[in-house]
């Protein structure tokens, strides 16, 4: 999976909610990202503020086009370089579901110990690690 599918499918798996609806300001029909948290805050669009002679304007940018440029805007958590975003998905998890992500982690980094495996592995690989023990892994030809 590329790093970015993997950041939409976790971020699925912990509650976020990504749809493609008209915008939030009304101002135009094409359609736009709403990207809703877990708590149910909805972002769909960034202010951007800059300065003009009359001093500072914003303007409103919707969530158009590719969702994976608006990740870092909305406040997705980055899975993938963030421990500690990965720790909050793996509360998620139930205790079998647990066991068995370890058992990823000990074989995704080649561990003879699954105690090794759990404390050491790296963002990446826990992200993997969660994505195969949810099913939700995938691998696609062009990756291989």
């Amino acid at each position: 999976m590329k790093p970015e599918q993997q950041r939409i499918t976790i971020a699925e798996a912990c509650g976020w909610t990504f749809e493609k609806k008209p915008r939030c300001n009304m101002l135009s029909k094409r359609p736009a990202w709403h990207i809703i948290s877990p708590e149910g805050k909805i972002n769909c669009g960034i202010e951007i503020w800059h300065e003009t002679r009359y001093g500072k304007e914003s303007n409103y940018a919707p969530f158009e086009g590719e969702l994976v440029n608006y990740l870092n805007e909305s406040g997705v958590p980055d899975y993938l370089n963030d421990l500690n975003a990965m720790h909050e998905a793996e509360k998620t998890l139930n205790d079998d579901e647990l066991f068995k992500m370890s058992r990823f982690l000990q074989h995704i980094t080649r561990s003879t110990l699954i105690g090794v495996a759990v404390m050491t592995a790296s963002a990446p690989k826990r992200a993997e690690a969660f994505l195969k023990t949810i099913d939700k892994w995938t691998t696609n030809q062009n990756e291989l």
